[in-house]
């Protein structure tokens, strides 16, 4: 079992505190990265941080703002078990993948795995246009997870 409280912008996964399964993580996550409860970050240039668009969350004033604030933060105890804690971080990938894909699938009428995939074998100005893409995709939903330092 793996447990998770909400504290601000911070999806927190821990040890001891309330308990939820391995298998609802993912959908947790999505839940919690996709909410779009508020204004992104301010742009490099100064533009002031905007709603999320292209979320499709429940926009709760309890969650994330936005995809590029939602951090995750995974703190485990001393004792955890390596392969439990790859087992956390692989849901939370799967989360950001449903994610990317699911935009990108909007956007560029492909899946983001496969725009990768095809990123990576490309060469010259396709290379050049699919990175674009990739990078697209990436900035709208960054994968922020924090490993907290571990409890005792």
């Amino acid at each position: 079992e793996m447990l998770r409280s909400l504290v601000g912008s911070e999806m927190c996964i821990r040890d001891r505190d309330n308990r939820m399964e391995l298998s609802e993580l993912k959908e947790a996550a999505i839940k919690f990265i996709d909410n779009g409860g508020g204004d992104g970050k301010p742009g490099e240039d100064g533009t002031p941080g905007a709603p999320c668009d292209y979320c499709e969350g429940e926009r709760s004033p309890s969650s994330s703002d936005h995809p590029n604030k939602a951090i995750i933060s995974v703190q485990s105890d001393r004792g955890t078990d390596y392969g439990t804690y790859i087992e956390v971080q692989n849901e939370l990938l799967k989360a950001y993948t449903v994610l990317r894909n699911r935009l990108c699938q909007q956007r560029y009428g492909i899946a983001y795995s496969e725009l990768e995939k095809r990123y990576k074998d490309s060469r010259g100005s396709e290379k050049d246009d699919l990175k674009k893409k990739v990078e697209d995709i990436k900035t709208s939903f960054p994968q922020i997870i924090s490993d907290a330092e571990p409890t005792s």
